[in-house]
């Protein structure tokens, strides 16, 4: 719950009180650089570099509640691309721990053939069942249209928890998803 909480927080960067004093000393900085060389070049009344000075102001706050937003959503979905491929790798890894399995059930049927005359007691062609019954609580839950709508770049980061879960009653509220199955 802390990284969608970071997510919302994140993206959501301009609009308390809280962000416009994270922003102040790049404001203040270069609002005085403004006025100072506006002064020198003009030579206006206080009054006037008041004004001008809280135009750059609000000038510079905007300009830097854009930029912030921007490159913080940028990060967002660099780091929901991370995490998707991290968990492609762990995909991968469960796959190969499920033929290691398949290969090893195989060789211990082997074995205890050889040592009992015949096959172990379990009919024949389930090896497969067995080690899907074994993986079940190590698989990932993707949605099923994750792969494509993460390579059609329609996952954001607020969406991602709800599709990495996989979670029915959630996917099932996607409107990508709904869309899909209506396909």
């Amino acid at each position: 719950m802390t990284y969608l909480e970071s997510v919302k927080e994140s993206l959501q960067f301009g609009v308390k009180a809280k962000d416009f004093l994270k922003s102040l000393p790049t404001m203040t900085i270069t609002t005085a650089g403004g006025v100072i060389d506006i002064q020198a070049i003009f030579g206006l009344s206080e009054i006037y570099l008041w004004g001008i000075g809280l135009l750059l102001a609000a000038a510079g706050y905007l300009i830097n509640l854009m930029v912030v937003s921007k490159a913080r959503v940028k990060t967002q979905i660099l780091y929901v691309r991370q995490d998707y491929e991290r968990s492609l790798y762990y995909e991968q890894y469960i796959a190969r721990t499920a033929m290691i399995l398949t290969s090893l059930y195989k060789d211990i049927n082997r074995i205890h053939k050889n040592v009992f005359g015949k096959p172990y007691p379990i009919d024949a062609g389930k090896e497969k069942e067995i080690i899907e019954d074994m993986m079940r609580g190590v698989n990932t839950t993707f949605c099923p249209y994750v792969h494509k709508h993460m390579k059609e770049r329609k996952i954001t980061p607020e969406l991602w928890a709800q599709c990495k879960a996989g979670v029915p009653e959630v996917i099932n509220e996607c409107d990508y998803y709904k869309r899909e199955k209506k396909r």
